[in-house]
């Protein structure tokens, strides 16, 4: 078999076998097929596609280059989480105790954020979290916490780690087809019971319509079809942040502000959680509609139970469970206060100029290995489309360091006066 001639065959519109995927799966990880061949076929894949069966193939022949994992949940129904990504998304680090709380086991495995923004692991090592432990550690820690959030391992999907890495640098991240399979795969090396998917469009993400939204969803539940696993894909707008903060340590606090329910009814965080929660209480049939779900999920944040399991795990991991218990975690440096120029609406250009923001502050990384400033970021007092009074605040910048004019003028250059 000849990579040449599976390119070709890609590059002319022509389906490729079982056989040619697998080859060309298993040479990429053994490292037999140099990156430009490998560039080359994924950007033909870009143009052309792939059909059901290819991308079956190819999501299956990725989930077996790497370790497969099983987690023994003493008969407790386990769940896992996976969200597109998006500006100022603490999703994971909420969802997780709420479902431990209702009797679930959620075994995570979460990446680092490069660009824009700080991932969920970067946000939990903020507070001392150890995402870094061993897969038997994990294991301990779920079976005392029904819950761990831990680092992706380098043993589980090694072929999406090679494609990925070369499709960040060949314009190919974009391709609805790439995408499906690498999440899948990362999704389905991991035996769940239920995997829960948040794909999100708009500004903010990199599904810039519902319609894109859409045909990822379709590729994702085909795939779940074909391999018999039980997949839920919700969508959710991104053409705004999500809640009212950006960065790393400001994200948690809004995490532990939804499990002490002391955010507002308008927060889209809060929304965007209630509605998610209710949905995968309904799917896993712990009640039997969306009412009844939301009536238990308010009366249980109504209680210290999903706070006091959020300290128990990051206790368990290491993490700063007693500065966090006294809200002493936050505490940057560096402030300033933007305000209203005029009276007037307002309205963002957009999530990811905000979070642009948020990086020259130090919350995210311009290289793989920057470290991050976990003190650093925005948060907003106002949203798009609120009306402001001359001199209200419409945000603040934190950061470990003196904020310069420069960064303060990006920030203001995000806010657009409607009279």
């Amino acid at each position: 078999m000849n990579i040449v001639e599976i390119i070709d065959k890609k590059k002319n519109k022509k389906i490729l076998t079982k056989e040619e995927i697998g080859f060309f799966i298993n040479k990429t990880v053994d490292k037999t097929i140099p990156d430009y061949q490998i560039s080359a076929l994924l950007m033909a894949i870009w143009f052309n596609g792939l059909n059901e069966d290819e991308l079956y193939y190819l999501t299956d022949f990725m989930i077996k280059s790497g370790k497969t994992l099983s987690f023994d949940t003493k008969d407790k129904k386990s769940i896992d989480k996976h969200s597109t990504g998006g500006v100022g998304d603490k999703v994971s680090i909420a969802l997780a105790p709420v479902l431990a709380s209702f009797g679930f086991k959620i075994s995570k495995m979460s990446g680092r954020g490069l660009a824009h923004t700080g991932g969920t692991i970067d946000k939990l090592e903020s507070i001392g979290v150890d995402c870094s432990i061993s897969i038997d550690e994990a294991k301990k820690i779920l079976d005392e916490n029904d819950m761990f959030i831990i680092s992706q391992t380098d043993d589980l999907v090694l072929a999406d780690k090679i494609l990925y890495a070369i499709r960040d640098v060949t314009s190919t991240t974009d391709c609805l087809d790439l995408i499906a399979s690498s999440i899948i795969s990362k999704k389905f090396a991991i035996n769940s019971d239920y995997i829960f998917i948040d794909i999100k469009y708009g500004a903010g993400a990199f599904c810039q319509t519902i319609e894109q939204a859409n045909e990822l969803k379709r590729r994702m539940l085909v795939l779940a079809k074909r391999f018999n696993r039980h997949l839920v894909c919700e969508l959710n707008d991104m053409n705004e942040v999500l809640g009212n903060s950006i960065g790393n340590a400001i994200e948690i606090k809004e995490a532990v502000a939804y499990l002490k329910n002391e955010l507002d009814n308008k927060n889209s965080f809060k929304i965007l959680m209630d509605n998610l929660l209710s949905e995968i209480l309904v799917e896993t049939k712990k009640f039997d509609n969306k009412n009844q779900a939301l009536q238990a999920l308010n009366e249980l944040l109504n209680t210290t139970k999903p706070f006091d399991k959020f300290i128990a795990w990051i206790k368990s991991q290491k993490g700063d469970w007693l500065a966090v218990s006294e809200d002493r975690y936050f505490n940057p440096k560096y402030q300033y206060e933007i305000k209203a120029k005029q009276e007037a609406k307002i309205v963002y250009t957009s999530p990811v100029d905000l979070a642009l923001v948020s990086l020259e502050l130090g919350a995210g990384r311009k290289l793989k290995n920057q470290p991050i400033d976990f003190q650093a970021g925005i948060y907003l007092h106002k949203k798009s489309n609120d009306h402001l009074k001359k001199d209200e605040t419409i945000m603040t910048l934190y950061s470990s360091k003196p904020i310069d004019q420069v960064i303060i003028d990006k920030a203001l250059s995000t806010i657009k006066y409607e009279t």
